[in-house]
């Protein structure tokens, strides 16, 4: 059995994969990898599979992505990871250990881009987190396989979108999640091509629909029309 399974929603990512081959293959030789394709149109699945990733195909939507990934995984421990974060190694090796004590967890982020209001953006989410346990995809989460199975399963597909609050406000249930201060470096290209401003507005503005009960299907909808990203960071 594998001592972690690493589970990445990817929808058109060929460039980032490509770009990303190092650390995949880094972890497929020491975890369970997992690409859970969402029905790409670019050659993402082809070059997945001409690495050697194992790469399972699922209807778009992170939630039901994730939920798939999760089904076909097979360690006692979970992560959930983003591809367009910058890992390295230790962040899965610091997994490992700390779920050894804890249910769940998540890192500290920082963005690649050097912009004050950024650092600020980044402040903000690390500080929310720790207030409210509540953390977002970016941060990687992680949990024990049977806290998951327990909480989340049966509506994860249920969340093409705030998947991770989901989640988080499902693990949270458990217990409070242990909140690393080691830091994922995230890409900022969401802020870039919709504006920092416009983004952290837009941001807002969908987390509290969805906090007022908006149905996922309905924020998914129009969060996605909204964005020029494949892939934004809600």
């Amino acid at each position: 059995m594998p001592y972690l399974s690493i589970i990445i929603p990817i929808l058109n990512e060929a460039s980032l994969l490509r770009r990303s081959t190092a650390l995949l293959q880094q972890l497929h030789d020491a975890y369970e990898l997992i690409l859970v394709d969402g029905g790409s149109e670019d050659d993402s699945v082809r070059y997945a599979q001409s690495q050697g990733f194992t790469v399972i195909s699922s209807d778009s939507g992170r939630g039901l992505q994730l939920a798939a990934g999760v089904q076909s995984s097979h360690s006692a421990f979970l992560a959930f990871m983003h591809l367009d974060c910058s890992l390295e190694l230790p962040h899965f090796v610091a997994i490992y250990q700390t779920l050894q004590g804890a249910v769940w967890g998540r890192f500290d982020v920082r963005f690649a881009e050097r912009h004050l209001v950024l650092k600020l953006i980044a402040a903000s989410m690390n500080l929310r987190s720790r207030l409210t346990a509540i953390a977002t995809g970016d941060q990687l989460i992680f949990c024990q396989r049977e806290a998951y199975l327990t909480e989340a399963a049966n509506a994860m597909k249920n969340y093409p979108l705030m998947e991770d609050i989901y989640l988080s406000q499902c693990l949270k249930r458990v217990a409070k999640p242990r909140c690393l201060k080691m830091k994922v470096t995230i890409s900022a290209r969401y802020w870039q091509n919709n504006g920092i401003i416009k983004g952290m507005l837009t941001m807002w503005f969908f987390r509290a629909l969805f906090f007022f009960g908006v149905s996922p299907e309905r924020l998914y909808r129009g969060y996605y029309s909204a964005s020029k990203e494949n892939n934004p960071p809600l």
